[in-house]
């Protein structure tokens, strides 16, 4: 990409949080857009990371360094993708969204995080470009071939979550009237490819 505030993905995300994102993916080929250090996935998925930059920790799954808007992959070849909290940090989210549409098959999936359009979320990081409305999520999917299957639902934790075991049950927690306003800080997703 030609933008430099775009170095995402070099923090390595919580285990808990690849893991729930992964199982909304069918079994098969995976691409982790935006990887960081990687993702070991030990079940019927295979997850292959791409990142703009190497990591400072070995890859624990294969690693292409790659930028997202021009993949070096061929038509079709994934089952899904991931990209958690990647497209906030380009100038152009279409264009990945777009490209990772065309590397996936027919009826792949991709799963993805973003934060909501709100101050809180978006500019407490100073490497993100932008945050996403519900709807802006949406027209930049169905833009790019995805047909959103699940959400936009509002994600995010609160002090303790993990240590109280409530990683799973955090998208129905965020329902809650109110609670989702204050600690909904991401969008979640889930779309087919057409």
């Amino acid at each position: 990409m030609s933008q430099t505030a775009t170095q995402w993905g070099c923090i390595q995300s919580p285990p808990a949080m690849l893991d729930w994102l992964c199982s909304h993916l069918a079994d098969g080929l995976i691409l982790n857009v935006g990887a960081g250090a990687g993702y070991d996935k030990r079940d019927a998925k295979k997850v292959l990371g791409i990142d703009l930059v190497i990591p400072e920790t070995v890859p624990s799954t294969p690693f292409a360094m790659a930028d997202a808007t021009q993949l070096p992959f061929p038509d079709g070849v994934f089952d899904g993708a991931m990209a958690k909290d990647v497209i906030e940090h380009t100038f152009d989210p279409l264009a990945i969204l777009a490209e990772v549409h065309r590397v996936c098959r027919p009826g792949g999936s991709i799963v993805l995080t973003v934060p909501r359009a709100i101050p809180r979320a978006v500019w407490d990081d100073a490497t993100h470009v932008r945050g996403f409305t519900s709807r802006s999520l949406s027209t930049a999917l169905t833009t790019t071939g995805w047909e959103v299957v699940r959400g936009p639902a509002r994600i995010g934790g609160f002090p303790g979550a993990g240590r109280l075991g409530l990683e799973s049950r955090l998208v129905e927690l965020m329902r809650i009237p109110g609670f989702g306003h204050w600690f909904g800080t991401n969008w979640f997703v889930t779309a087919r490819r057409n």
